[in-house]
C-alpha cells in the first residue's frame, strides 16, 4: 500500500499548510467524474428510446382542391361543399410527430375530372380525398373523420331577367300605394338586368324585385326617391328578391346567384290615398246649427310625408238659417295644392244640410 506524500503549501500556515500533493489529488478526485459520466450516457439512451417509441396524435388539416381554375373556365360551379377540413388521426414515431407541422402534411381532392358534358345539374358529388404524410417519415394515417367531401355540382349559366321595382308600405300609415317608376339605364332595354349561377337556380328565375322601404321616401320631406346605388352580388344593403313566373320567390339566391344593376337609375314617384272626415266650421248666426254633410269623408291623394299631416277636410260657412241646404264645391285650401294634394271623390258638390243643437 502506497503512503500518501504530504507536502508544504507555501501559501498557507500552521497546521493548513500540510496538505497532500496535487498529483495524488487528481488520482483521488477521478472516480465521482466518471460516475456522472456513467449516468449522463445512461440518460441519453433513455431520451433516445423515449424519442422513437410509436405513438398516435390527431391532426386538423385544411382540404386544398386541385383543378378549380379549369373548373371554372370551364363553366362548372361546386356549391354546399360539405367540408373545408378533414380531422386524421396519424400513427408513427413521437420523434416525427413533433418534428412535422400541419402544413407539411396535405389533404388534396382533385375536381378536374368534372366537366360540364358530365355534369347532372344540382346532383351531389362525392369525391375521395387524398392524404399524404411528410415524405422520408415514419408517419401514416390510421383513422379519420371521413376520407370523402360531398359537395352540388352545376352548370354556370347567365341570363336576362326582368327588373322591377316595388315600394314596401308596411311601415306607413297611409292607406294605399300608387307608384309611378322610371327606370334609366346604359343599355338599350334598361328594365332588364342580367344573372349569373348554378343553372338549377338561375332557370327558375323570371323577375328580380328590388324593394324600396316607404320610410325613405319621405324621411327628406319629398315625394320623390332617386335611387342610383351600385348594386353587386349579393351585397346586403341593397338585395335583390328573386321570383318565378307565378311571383313566388325562389330561395337559396342569396349566396349563389351573382348580379348587377351598374348605372340604373330608378325614380320613384309614390302617391298615397288618404280618406278623412269632413268638418264644417260655422260662422256668424247659426253659429248653434249642427251641419250634417254629404258625404261625410273625402278622398285625397299626394305625396306620403304631406298626407301623413292631414287628417280632417275643413269648410267654413257664415250666416246659414235651419232650413238652408248648402251646395259646397270642393275645393282644396292653397296650402295642399301647393303640395300636390289632390281630392279623388267623383262628387264635385258637397252637400250640406243644418239642424239644431236643441232639437
Amino acid at each position: 500500500m502506497k503512503k500518501l506524500e504530504f507536502v508544504i503549501d507555501p501559501d498557507k500556515t500552521g497546521d493548513d499548510a500540510v496538505v497532500v500533493s496535487d498529483k495524488k489529488r487528481k488520482k483521488f478526485n477521478l472516480f465521482p467524474k466518471l460516475i456522472c459520466l456513467l449516468i449522463a450516457i445512461v440518460v441519453w439512451l433513455w431520451m433516445v428510446n423515449l424519442n422513437d417509441t410509436e405513438t398516435m396524435e390527431t391532426r386538423v388539416l385544411k382540404i386544398e382542391y386541385v383543378g378549380m381554375q379549369e373548373i371554372a373556365d370551364g363553366n362548372v360551379m361546386f356549391y354546399d361543399i360539405d367540408k373545408t377540413v378533414i380531422t386524421v388521426t396519424v400513427k408513427g414515431s413521437n420523434r416525427d410527430l413533433k418534428k412535422y407541422a400541419d402544413s407539411e402534411y396535405s389533404a388534396i381532392v382533385d375536381v378536374s375530372g368534372i366537366t360540364a358534358k358530365n355534369v347532372v345539374p344540382g346532383a351531389r358529388v362525392t369525391l375521395p380525398i387524398s392524404v399524404k404524410t411528410p415524405e422520408d417519415s415514419s408517419l401514416k394515417v390510421v383513422e379519420s373523420n371521413s376520407l370523402n367531401v360531398s359537395m352540388y355540382a352545376d352548370v354556370y349559366i347567365s341570363k336576362e331577367v326582368q327588373f322591377e321595382v316595388m315600394v314596401d308600405k308596411s311601415n306607413d300609415d297611409t292607406n294605399t300605394y300608387e307608384k309611378l317608376i322610371a327606370i334609366n339605364g346604359n343599355v338599350e332595354n334598361s328594365s332588364m338586368i342580367t344573372i349569373s349561377g348554378p343553372s338549377q337556380l338561375v332557370n327558375l328565375i323570371s323577375r328580380a324585385r328590388y324593394t324600396v322601404n316607404s320610410n325613405l321616401l319621405y324621411s327628406a320631406g319629398t315625394n320623390e326617391f332617386l335611387d342610383k346605388k351600385e348594386f353587386k352580388g349579393s351585397t346586403s344593403r341593397y338585395p335583390l328578391t328573386f321570383m318565378d313566373d307565378d311571383y313566388s320567390v325562389v330561395n337559396q339566391t342569396s349566396r349563389l346567384v351573382d348580379y348587377s344593376t351598374d348605372n340604373i337609375g330608378v325614380l320613384i314617384k309614390v302617391i298615397a290615398h288618404k280618406e278623412v272626415p269632413v268638418k264644417v266650421d260655422i260662422k256668424g248666426s247659426g253659429s248653434d246649427l249642427v251641419a250634417h254633410t254629404n258625404p261625410t269623408t273625402i278622398k285625397i291623394a299626394g305625396a306620403p310625408s304631406v298626407l301623413k299631416e292631414i287628417n280632417e277636410y275643413s269648410v267654413e260657412i257664415r250666416d246659414v238659417a235651419l232650413d238652408t241646404v248648402y251646395s259646397h264645391q270642393i275645393e282644396l285650401p292653397n296650402a295642399w295644392m301647393l303640395n300636390d294634394v289632390i281630392i279623388e271623390n267623383p262628387e264635385t258638390q258637397m252637400q250640406i244640410t243644418f239642424s239644431n243643437t236643441m232639437s
